[in-house]
């Protein structure tokens, strides 16, 4: 099974539930989208990471599987009886693991700060609102890395594990074209620095574009 497939798969899986296990499952052909983003914004956090407020940058590719809300409404037979009706009304989607979601960097300057890394991890998102214009909010898990060369640190490396949340606003001027702003919060597993300063919070602010692909599923739920 491609890749592609088997995190389409587990959008299905997370986003209609079987209510019982022991239940025979049907086997469906399920419309979903390949969302692909590319996307840009900064890097913030408590602890200055940089001496001289030098800005340290985001890029952010994207790659999710989206259950949009009429699917999820074609299979309300599939979701438990105790879900909530909102849910139908919702688009889901899910990003798995194959590719850092945030790679950070500083410009590249004589004689200025140098920081670079990644952050990487699944998250689970959940939007709803108008044909043109959702609002959604996501949850999820975090392993970040970042290297930092200053004169303010004697140790460069900084690795942990956190969660994440995040909200956003898409506009949507064509079903496959999308345009989201947002902010995502991280909070890691504090490291303590040579400067006897934690550092474990971040807050990302970008701008993405989401192109979509229409695609048939062969699922069993």
């Amino acid at each position: 099974m491609s890749l592609f497939r088997v995190f389409i798969t587990l959008t299905l899986v997370v986003c209609c539930a079987v209510p019982s296990f022991s239940a025979e499952k049907e086997k469906m052909q399920v419309p979903v989208l390949l969302d692909l983003g590319l996307g840009f914004g900064r890097l913030k956090s408590e602890v200055d990471i940089t001496s001289n407020d030098q800005n340290v940058y985001v890029f952010k590719p994207f790659l999710a599987g989206s259950v949009e809300a009429d699917t999820i409404k074609s299979l309300k037979h599939k979701l438990p009886k105790d879900a909530p009706e909102w849910l139908q009304n919702t688009e889901l989607t899910y990003s798995p693991l194959p590719l850092p979601d945030s790679i950070y960097f500083t410009q590249s300057e004589d004689g200025s700060d140098k920081v670079f890394g990644l952050s990487i991890g699944p998250s689970l998102s959940v939007g709803g609102g108008l044909t043109f214009l959702t609002v959604s909010a996501g949850v999820g898990l975090r392993a970040t890395y970042l290297y930092m060369e200053n004169d303010l640190f004697d140790e460069n490396h900084f690795l942990s594990l956190g969660a994440l949340a995040s909200y956003n606003i898409t506009f949507k001027p064509v079903r496959y074209f999308h345009v989201e702003v947002g902010q995502q919060h991280s909070w890691h597993i504090e490291d303590q620095l040579s400067t006897n300063e934690y550092l474990g919070r971040f807050t990302e602010n970008y701008a993405m574009l989401h192109f979509r692909f229409p695609y048939t599923a062969d699922v069993k739920l």
